[in-house]
Parts: structure tokens; C-alpha cells; sequence
């Protein structure tokens, strides 16, 4: 890789530490104060769904593998373009998490319309404050990633992983479905 592409493929590593910059308590716990959602409806979640597109679907499939490890709870990654076409089996136990760098996407911001018509919760983890996703969803999460230049994604999908991740570390810690309960960061 040479000029543009690859100054910013090395910059991801700086861009997941903005991502958690400030969101750990004096345990070294992560903190998500932008989760709105109480850890009675987190132990109520039996299933979580991450909709993405592009790039920020291979964050998803990234932060899937973590989800179910610490959470034990079934996790399953789709297309946003697909999501509502296939009619999912979602309802008010069902966790809907959105991926998406501008926070304006067609098909994700049409996936959050199909979740909530469902009742299901939807998180959104986003890197533009004010964006329209964020503002249709429950909780959002900010990646504070910076901006993205040009199609090729090589610094937002490290940075979109990790809001995902450190979410199942908070989930854990508040009982998340099979999980031990424990009441710290909840």
C-alpha cells in the first residue's frame, strides 16, 4: 500500500483507542453510558442481530464471535439490504445492533424501521453525531472514529468492531441471559 490508503490503514490501532477513550470506570471496566437501555430489558435480550452493510457488515461478523462468547446469547449477522426482504423472526426479546459509518444508510436506516415496527431494541453504533441512524434508534454508540474518505473503509471497521465488543463486556457484567449476575457499570 502506498500514499493515502496506507497512512490511514495505520492509523486504526490510534482510532480503536478514541473509540474507548473515557469509556472505562477507575476498575478498568468499560462503561457505555450511551446504552439507554436497563439491565432488566438487557436479561431479557435471547437474541441479538447485527445489520450492517459494506464494510461495517465485516465489523458485525467480527463482533459477533465475542457477543456470543461472552454473553451466551445467539448472535447473527445480516445484510441490511436483506433484512427486511426476509422477514427475520424478531419481537421485544430481540436485540437489533446497526453498524454504520455515516449513520445515513438507506438499507440500515430501512432494518431499524423493520426492527421497531417488531418492538425489538435497536443500539446503533455510528461515527456521525446527529446522523439520522443514531437519532431512530434506542442507544446509540459513537465511534468517534473520524472521518472516512473515499469508498475503500481502512479505517472504520476496527474502530465499528469495538463499540460491539466492549457492548458484550457491559452485557456481561449485567446478567446478559446465561450469564452470572453482577450489578458493577449497570
Amino acid at each position: 500500500m502506498t500514499g493515502s490508503c496506507e497512512r490511514r490503514s495505520s492509523s486504526s490501532p490510534r482510532a480503536v483507542a478514541d473509540t474507548l477513550l473515557g469509556r472505562t470506570n477507575d476498575l478498568g471496566e468499560i462503561v457505555l453510558d450511551e446504552i439507554r437501555i436497563s439491565p432488566e430489558e438487557l436479561r431479557s435480550i435471547n437474541k441479538i442481530v447485527i445489520v450492517a452493510c459494506g464494510t461495517a457488515f465485516y465489523a458485525g461478523l467480527v463482533a459477533k464471535y465475542a457477543i456470543e462468547h461472552w454473553t451466551r446469547v445467539p448472535c447473527e449477522v445480516e445484510l441490511a439490504s436483506e433484512f427486511r426482504y426476509r422477514d427475520p423472526i424478531i419481537d421485544p426479546t430481540t436485540l437489533v445492533v446497526t453498524i454504520s459509518q455515516s449513520g445515513e444508510t438507506a438499507d440500515t436506516l430501512m432494518a431499524i424501521r423493520h426492527a421497531r415496527e417488531q418492538h425489538a431494541k435497536v443500539v446503533a453504533i455510528c461515527n456521525t453525531n446527529g446522523a439520522t441512524i443514531p437519532r431512530e434508534s434506542d442507544a446509540v454508540i459513537y465511534t468517534h472514529a473520524g472521518p472516512e474518505i473515499g469508498v475503500a473503509s481502512t479505517r472504520v471497521s476496527p474502530p465499528s468492531s469495538s463499540p460491539a465488543i466492549s457492548s458484550a463486556s457491559t452485557w456481561r457484567r449485567c446478567g446478559a441471559r446465561s450469564m452470572p449476575t453482577r450489578s458493577a457499570g449497570c
